[in-house]
């Protein structure tokens, strides 16, 4: 891909996905650059009928419902990677379920784990001078997609057909 009219491909496929993500911001789905992220936690409230916090940097819970207070981690895994974990902090608090998604690269629902903050606490590894939580440590609070709510009007939107 060396040539003139490669690189303005290129450009092109930059400036449509640039108006894409604008669009997603006039929809309230996107309200920053952490784009995976933002995504995760637009399809929590979704799915929840649950309310964002605030500002993007808030620390501790991401959605807010009637009845609990929600973090949302959110990956988009490219093909070959099979990494499965998910980095937190040190600490865990002032939420009450840890949200992980999985999506493909493509932003399909891949994995869905919803695990009570006392059973996350107790997840949390150091790696290095990180924190993680391992996918297969916390196995059991997995959920099936088809168990999901929202099937007919979200979740379907999400599910690789």
């Amino acid at each position: 891909m060396n040539t003139k009219s490669d690189n303005a491909v290129v450009r092109n496929s930059l400036n449509q996905m640039i108006g894409a993500k604008q669009f997603l911001r006039q929809l309230d789905v996107l309200r920053s650059e952490r784009t995976t992220g933002e995504i995760g936690e637009w399809f929590v409230a979704e799915l929840y009928g649950g309310t964002r916090a605030a500002t993007t940097t808030q620390p501790d819970w991401d959605v807010k419902t009637t009845t609990a207070k929600l973090q949302v981690k959110a990956h988009a895994k490219g093909e070959g990677n099979n990494a499965r974990w998910t980095n937190v902090k040190a600490t865990l608090q002032n939420f009450d379920e840890l949200i992980i998604i999985a999506f493909t690269s493509d932003l399909f629902l891949e994995e869905f784990y919803k695990i009570p903050i006392q059973d996350a606490q107790n997840a949390v590894k150091q790696s290095g001078k990180s924190h993680i939580i391992k996918w297969d440590d916390v196995r059991k609070f997995k959920v099936q997609l088809n168990a999901l709510p929202r099937q007919d009007d979200l979740v379907c939107f999400f599910i690789r057909k």
